[in-house]
């Protein structure tokens, strides 16, 4: 292959959308929390003997908060004294506290490895459970030195790496991924049908900030790819579920893949009933609304802001000086185009506009090759009194018609 591809064509859904070619398309209902956490295998599903059904859930479920992925295995079980016992009961104090641990083995100190990481775990006997430590399984072995330059000057020039800070943490051989990883989480990418001559690096570098990892060909390393992008300090801010289903929006609105958006600042915030990006013919409710304020980072260090309501069933990007707030799955070109034409058609600057909803056709979601190749989606465009429908063509992106819509 010339390229490393990761991002399938093919029809797939995720969260609360469904991928048309690299559309993602709406549903009315956001997706449960069995689709963001899915089980993949009864090997990610490990058992233990000293373990009970209840603990083996507590830590499959804490790894994936703590954006490791899924458990493959279960290390080591054992009955230790809390260690953080001081450092909790110091927690907030001002003045100096002496501290002596009861020596009582009332915790598990649980191993467990992921496809990247080896995490330790500390559960309390009904005390709840807190991650110890973490390191990636693959040492820091040695790359030839024009790969390791390669790679750096990849994610300084496009992924944000601060220069001159970058350090490799992992180096492990593999195969060719075939699959994507479209939870933005680093769980274990799919081999299907690979053979042992499609050998790649996986390298994992880091700026003490930022992790990045990569998939780089060992015969040509100039085809590598850029798996993932994760700060562990601004997603500790934010509850996993509401991260993905954030990254997933903005992967659409940036043209990404999911691993590849960085989360770069997370604050709390309150709103109102439309997370104060209101058009200037909607009315809101007053009441105030717990949500967040959410910057991603794209290729080339381009940003998005985005605010998002505490359920996580409203998101929306904040406007630009030239563009409206905009809650749509859109790439952003496209977007654009469509409210530059709407704007230049009803006489009115884009700020004054915003795109109601985004349709498509019955053939986009048939299983015939035949019939979905005829798949057409509607954009929607109001100025608050008129409504455009802008047919796209799935294949071009191009418009293909624009039509006024009747008022009911």
């Amino acid at each position: 292959m010339d390229k490393i591809y990761f991002l399938g064509m093919a029809i797939a859904t995720f969260a609360s959308g469904t991928i048309f070619g690299n559309f993602l398309v709406e549903h009315p209902a956001i997706a449960s929390k069995n689709q963001l956490f899915p089980v993949t295998s009864k090997s990610t599903k490990p058992t233990h003997k000293l373990l009970s059904e209840k603990i083996i859930q507590q830590i499959y479920r804490k790894s994936i908060s703590d954006y490791a992925g899924h458990v493959k295995r279960i290390v080591n079980a054992e009955r230790v004294a809390y260690p953080f016992y001081c450092e909790e009961l110091r927690a907030g104090k001002t003045q100096p506290l002496t501290c002596d641990p009861p020596n009582i083995k009332d915790t598990w100190k649980i191993t467990v490895d992921t496809y990247f990481e080896r995490l330790v775990y500390y559960v309390r006997d009904d005390r709840g459970i807190k991650l110890g430590w973490r390191e990636y399984l693959g040492k820091a072995n040695p790359i030839p030195a024009d790969v390791q330059k390669m790679v750096f000057a990849d994610a300084e020039k496009n992924w944000g790496l601060r220069k001159n800070t970058a350090k490799i943490v992992s180096v492990r051989e593999t195969l060719q991924p075939s699959g994507v990883d479209w939870t933005a989480l680093p769980i274990e990418p799919r081999f299907d049908g690979q053979t042992s001559s499609n050998r790649l690096w996986e390298i994992i570098i880091t700026d003490n900030q930022v992790q990045f990892i990569y998939f780089v060909k060992k015969d040509n390393p100039i085809k590598m790819q850029l798996w993932s992008r994760l700060n562990y300090a601004h997603l500790g801010k934010i509850p996993v579920e509401k991260a993905l289903l954030l990254i997933s929006r903005g992967s659409q609105n940036l043209g990404l893949e999911s691993g590849q958006l960085l989360i770069t600042k997370v604050e709390k915030m309150q709103f109102d009933g439309c997370l104060g990006l209101a058009a200037p013919w909607q009315a809101c409710t007053t009441a105030s609304l717990p949500g967040y304020r959410i910057i991603v980072r794209g290729q080339n260090n381009i940003q998005a802001v985005y605010r998002m309501n505490n359920r996580g069933d409203l998101i929306i990007m904040e406007g630009t000086k030239t563009l409206p707030p905009r809650n749509d799955t859109l790439p952003n070109l496209v977007a654009t185009k469509i409210l530059q034409d709407a704007s230049k058609r009803w006489q009115t600057s884009t700020i004054n506009l915003r795109i109601n909803s985004v349709k498509p056709s019955q053939n986009c979601i048939s299983a015939n090759p035949q019939a979905a190749a005829k798949c057409n989606i509607k954009v929607y465009v109001t100025n608050g009194q008129k409504q455009l429908a802008y047919h796209l063509d799935r294949q071009s992106r191009n418009i293909t018609k624009v039509e006024p819509v009747s008022a009911k």
